[in-house]
């Protein structure tokens, strides 16, 4: 297989991984929101911790085909200082958007999302390098 396709295809997986993760949040964020009555910014903080651990898991056992449990610790400290820091991001760009351009917090949300996907996919690859081949 060339680069371009294990490239592409590793995309892929990285956009289906992050697209679980991403509803798993949404979810969250909805429920808490409409249902529960919290401002929906205390939705994505919430949301935060099952959207990431869904991501986590996904993309290093299927999208970066990482299996190993040996270095699972350091990863995963670096996933959450990533994620967090998307967070942080996240939250500022969406308060921004739905209070400036009057968006649909959940619009809001998806669009950051899309935006952010190619940093997220270059930065997630340092996190889960591939395995060198003997």
């Amino acid at each position: 297989m060339k680069i371009r396709e294990k490239i592409f295809l590793k995309g892929l997986r990285f956009l289906i991984s992050g697209v679980f993760g991403a509803l798993v949040g949404l979810a969250v964020i909805y429920f808490l929101t409409e249902h529960v009555g919290i401002w929906h910014i205390y939705s994505f903080i919430i949301a935060f911790i099952p959207s990431c651990a869904v991501s986590f898991v996904f993309k290093k056992f299927w999208t970066f085909k990482d299996k190993s449990i040996e270095k699972i610790k350091n990863q995963s400290f670096w996933y959450l200082v990533l994620s967090v820091t998307y967070l942080i991001i996240s939250l500022t760009l969406i308060y921004l958007t739905v209070r400036i351009l009057n968006v649909h917090y959940l619009i809001a949300q998806a669009l950051w999302i899309c935006i952010l996907f190619y940093p997220d996919f270059i930065i997630t690859n340092k996190i889960f390098p591939a395995r060198k081949t003997q």
